[in-house]
Protein backbone atom coordinates (compact mmCIF):
# COMPACT_ATOMS: atom_id res chain seq x y z
CA UNK A 1 0.00 0.00 0.00
CA UNK A 2 2.62 2.43 1.08
CA UNK A 3 4.58 1.67 -2.39
CA UNK A 4 1.68 2.85 -4.42
CA UNK A 5 1.14 6.25 -2.46
CA UNK A 6 4.82 6.78 -3.63
CA UNK A 7 3.88 5.83 -7.51
CA UNK A 8 0.81 8.16 -6.70
CA UNK A 9 2.73 11.14 -5.75
CA UNK A 10 5.22 11.13 -7.74
CA UNK A 11 3.06 10.77 -10.69
CA UNK A 12 -0.22 12.31 -9.29
CA UNK A 13 -1.89 14.67 -11.74
CA UNK A 14 1.16 14.74 -14.67
CA UNK A 15 0.54 11.35 -16.51
CA UNK A 16 -2.33 9.46 -17.47
CA UNK A 17 -2.82 5.84 -18.11
CA UNK A 18 -1.96 6.66 -22.40
CA UNK A 19 1.22 7.96 -20.46
CA UNK A 20 2.19 4.77 -18.93
CA UNK A 21 1.59 1.66 -20.95
CA UNK A 22 4.14 -0.41 -18.97
CA UNK A 23 1.78 0.20 -15.86
CA UNK A 24 -1.57 -0.70 -17.94
CA UNK A 25 0.20 -3.80 -19.15
CA UNK A 26 1.46 -4.83 -15.92
CA UNK A 27 -2.26 -4.29 -14.20
CA UNK A 28 -3.67 -6.00 -17.41
CA UNK A 29 -1.08 -9.00 -17.12
CA UNK A 30 -1.72 -9.52 -12.78
CA UNK A 31 -5.73 -9.30 -13.61
CA UNK A 32 -5.50 -11.65 -16.89
CA UNK A 33 -3.59 -14.09 -14.63
CA UNK A 34 -6.12 -13.55 -11.43
CA UNK A 35 -8.53 -14.19 -13.62
CA UNK A 36 -6.85 -17.68 -15.15
CA UNK A 37 -6.87 -18.65 -11.69
CA UNK A 38 -10.08 -18.29 -10.66
CA UNK A 39 -10.88 -20.73 -14.20
CA UNK A 40 -8.75 -23.25 -13.84
CA UNK A 41 -7.45 -23.52 -9.92
CA UNK A 42 -10.36 -22.43 -8.12
CA UNK A 43 -13.23 -23.88 -10.70
CA UNK A 44 -15.41 -21.00 -10.65
CA UNK A 45 -16.77 -22.20 -13.43
CA UNK A 46 -16.35 -26.09 -12.73
CA UNK A 47 -14.11 -28.04 -14.58
CA UNK A 48 -11.79 -26.58 -16.95
CA UNK A 49 -11.38 -28.58 -20.50
CA UNK A 50 -9.03 -26.55 -21.83
CA UNK A 51 -8.17 -22.87 -22.03
CA UNK A 52 -6.67 -21.19 -24.78
CA UNK A 53 -6.61 -17.35 -24.68
CA UNK A 54 -4.45 -14.51 -27.00
CA UNK A 55 -3.44 -11.17 -26.42
CA UNK A 56 -2.91 -8.46 -29.03
CA UNK A 57 -1.58 -5.13 -28.29
CA UNK A 58 -1.72 -2.14 -30.13
CA UNK A 59 0.88 0.64 -31.04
Amino acid sequence: YYDAMAVIRQFSSKSTSSDRPDIVTRVFRMKLNALLDDITKNRIFGTAAASVYVVGFQN
